[in-house]
């Protein structure tokens, strides 16, 4: 089996995300646009705990957050996740995306989400995904929907009230083929 730390999608690398993707997320979490539906802006203080946090879920479960890069141009474009949450007392694992506002209405996180679905069922024993956006978030309810997932509930979560979706490993119809490059995944073209 290849390493879940970087894969290949048909227009962005994702990498495990590192120590030295600090500054992009502090620009990233800075930009009230782009923040605006990922619970506001983040201070540097604020995005140096989360990006820790990040780095401590690799290493317990050895997969978590990666950031997503233009596969051409090494832009930074966002960040994914395959993270174990906990919802309502119940163990989850989350399937998360976040574009930057430049590169919104492009398909990309529609990529991003559908690539780390397919990671997910292929390396991980998991019977099913969720994800969760506010319940306004159009544009996230309809890249769920892209990448297979079902409105399930409205849920309570972190203070917040939003909508929880899920996708079942029997509803997976294997979105995208994935195979193994060079010890790299590419999931898609």
């Amino acid at each position: 089996a290849g390493s879940m730390e970087r894969f290949h999608t048909d227009r962005l690398v994702a990498e495990r995300i590192r120590e030295r993707d600090y500054d992009d997320l502090c620009i990233m979490h800075s930009n009230p646009v782009t923040m605006a539906t990922l619970d506001g802006v983040r201070s540097n203080a604020v995005t140096r705990t989360f990006l820790n946090e990040k780095l401590a879920h690799w290493e317990t479960y050895g997969h978590g957050m990666w950031v997503f890069r233009n596969r051409e141009t090494h832009a930074f474009t966002g960040r994914g996740l395959l993270e174990h949450i906990d919802v309502g007392g119940s163990p989850e694992i989350e399937v998360g995306y976040a574009v930057i506002a430049e590169e919104w209405g492009k398909g990309l996180a529609t990529e991003m989400a559908r690539a780390i679905v397919t990671i997910a069922f292929t390396q991980l024993p998991v019977e099913s995904l969720v994800s969760f956006t506010y319940p306004d978030n159009v544009a996230s309810r309809r890249v769920m929907e892209k990448a297979g997932f079902s409105f399930e509930r409205d849920i309570e979560h972190g203070g917040r009230d939003l909508v929880l979706y899920r996708l079942p490993r029997s509803a997976y119809g294997g979105q995208l083929a994935i195979r193994l490059v060079d010890g790299v995944w590419v999931a898609g073209g």
